[in-house]
């Protein structure tokens, strides 16, 4: 399994695009996010109904910043990478269209393949 990162203000959409290239490769592609997990905790656990308006995000934020990352800065990150690491077999590409969000120290240390990241490099700025 590969797992790539892409820069989020062109994720999304190179996102989309780089899996149905895959998936006309005939590639499993999964295309997940780290906010994934903490909408569905703020659906579940607080009633959260899912509205992405300026109360929703302030919502998310306090719950999946100020609460979670103030006490683990990296929850996040490790929970996906955790959940694809017990689940590695079942895409050839995971890719997660997240990549201002994740920590400057981001390593792989799944089963399989490296990650390839795609997009910007945070800490030199190269493409």
């Amino acid at each position: 399994m590969y797992v790539s990162q892409l820069q989020a203000k062109r994720g999304p959409a190179f996102a989309r695009m780089l899996k149905d290239e895959l998936e006309h490769n005939k590639k499993r592609v999964l295309i997940t996010h780290y906010s994934d997990p903490l909408k569905q905790i703020c659906r579940n656990w607080f009633g959260w109904d899912g509205r992405m308006d300026a109360e929703g995000r302030s919502f998310l934020q306090y719950i999946g910043t100020n609460i979670v990352c103030a006490r683990q800065p990296d929850f996040w990150v490790d929970y996906t990478l955790g959940l694809l690491s017990m689940m590695g077999d079942e895409w050839d590409y995971v890719i997660i269209p997240d990549f201002a969000a994740t920590p400057t120290n981001w390593t792989w240390s799944g089963t399989g393949s490296a990650p390839a990241t795609y997009g910007l490099n945070r800490q030199t700025g190269a493409a």
